[in-house]
């Protein structure tokens, strides 16, 4: 009788383990992505905009990278990273949804400018990209030539002409004064991010 009850016992508890383990796996989820960040002149990145309550436990692991940074906005709070150099850091913070806790974990490679030459004939357009993703430097006419900082490649390179995209050929010339824009697609090899860099020209 006595190890019937010893047996009732250790399942009733065993149930109870796995109910309480469930609940938790629903109410807390964990959300993991790597990002490339630019560095540039305003050198902050957006975290969380809204109650207080809603956030907690930020944390950036490399703070000679990255640090953590508040700002009061009414009734509210805003988190942010003060970005110091390029570098790698890992973000990590909890976010309230919907009586939901969802734990967040970034890895962000915070990058310089990736272009240690980029020219449209004569026309160098790697200063265009200290501060920016795009340039209206509507100068330029011959072929493309492109070389990267280590760690990038080229992912693709299109042409707009008409209003239409199309990747740009081998050798191929272009009027970006007179009718073409150019979409640069670059890949991060390390972290395997894309991002993407805009020549609007007379064709935008």
């Amino acid at each position: 009788m006595k190890m019937k009850i010893k047996k009732r016992i250790t399942f009733l508890l065993m149930v109870a383990v796995f109910t309480l383990l469930a609940s938790m796996n629903a109410s807390a989820k964990t959300h993991r992505e790597t990002k490339g960040v630019p560095f540039w002149s305003w050198n902050e990145y957006h975290v969380y905009s809204g109650p207080a309550s809603g956030i907690s436990k930020v944390k950036s692991s490399n703070k000679k990278v990255a640090a953590v940074a508040t700002r009061k906005g009414g009734t509210g709070v805003e988190v942010y990273l003060k970005l110091k150099k390029p570098g790698t850091t890992n973000l990590s913070y909890n976010l309230k949804k919907k009586g939901k806790t969802v734990t967040y974990k970034i890895k962000l490679n915070i990058y310089k400018n990736p272009f240690k030459t980029l020219k449209v004939g004569n026309t160098n357009y790697k200063s265009q990209f200290s501060n920016g993703d795009y340039s209206t430097l509507m100068k330029g006419r011959g072929k493309v030539k492109i070389k990267l900082r280590k760690g990038w490649k080229v992912k693709s390179i299109k042409v707009q002409e008409g209003g239409k995209w199309r990747k740009l050929k081998k050798g191929e010339k272009v009027d970006i004064e007179n009718k073409h824009s150019l979409r640069i697609t670059l890949k991060n090899t390390k972290d395997r991010f894309t991002t993407e860099f805009w020549i609007w020209g007379g064709g935008f």
